[in-house]
């Protein structure tokens, strides 16, 4: 999972990448953003009233049907596919999930810029450590997730939230010692990703499966993790059974 990441980026250089307006008076951003929080902001990118458009939203995802925010259960990361939990040996799908299913079924797609996906390292190379998965020389690039709005009954103010889609990790996200790893598509689709509200949800979840891609990831330590993480390690069986990511599936 990817509870953290980091941004640090100037507004217009971010505004030319994608050739989109910047909201004003914005000039930067230099932000360690923190799901866990669940109200840290985040610039996103998302396709609103027809118009592409970079709006600043709280990292954890609030269902509109929530009855209060920030929601209580964990919603920084979206898992592409899980084991049901209400029938076991069963996979669920992330358009089936209760949480997502609005989202994902309404087209509410975004992308999410970072410089670095912070995660746990609990075995591989970079084991007892927090580390920064990122791109060589540190290069922005752009994770797919889901946003959603939630609107308090009580004053009538909206809350924009956003999460991260997560699948099998990238084979270096594994060496590195996670079983996840956010999710990056072609950029040639970016703009499909956004505006394509046609979708069914199966549609829209093969798309996200065909046009998956990976970068020229690079790694680094952000801390040590305190001791007694060996506790938490997977077994060898568990390491094992991790499904890494393999772009002819």
């Amino acid at each position: 999972m990817c509870a953290q990441f980091i941004l640090k980026t100037k507004a217009n250089e971010l505004s030319k990448k994608l050739g989109i307006t910047i909201p004003q008076p914005i000039k930067e951003w230099d932000l360690r953003v923190r799901g866990f929080i669940k109200t840290d902001l985040a610039p996103v990118i998302v396709e609103k009233n027809g118009k592409i458009e970079i709006r600043e939203m709280a990292f954890s995802l609030c269902p509109s049907w929530s009855k209060e925010f920030p929601c209580k259960w964990s919603t920084y990361n979206a898992r592409m596919e899980r084991p049901s939990e209400k029938h076991p040996g069963k996979i669920e799908h992330i358009f089936e999930v209760p949480t997502w299913r609005e989202s994902f079924n309404e087209g509410k797609t975004c992308l999410i810029p970072m410089n670095a996906a912070i995660e746990s390292s609990y075995f591989g190379s970079q084991a007892g450590n927090m580390i920064q998965l990122k791109v060589k020389k540190d290069e922005l690039f752009f994770v797919v997730g889901l946003w959603s709005e939630w609107t308090d009954k009580s004053t009538g103010e909206i809350r924009e939230t956003f999460t991260l889609i997560t699948d099998d990790p990238y084979k270096f996200f594994f060496d590195c010692g996670h079983d996840r790893s956010v999710f990056v598509i072609n950029p040639e689709k970016t703009e499909e990703w956004l505006t394509n509200k046609k979708f069914s949800s199966k549609q829209r979840f093969d798309f996200l499966k065909k046009n998956r891609t990976t970068l020229s990831w690079d790694v680094s330590v952000d801390r040590k993790m305190a001791s007694g993480w060996e506790k938490r390690s997977p077994s060898q069986k568990e390491i094992n059974s991790i499904k890494i990511w393999n772009p002819v599936d």
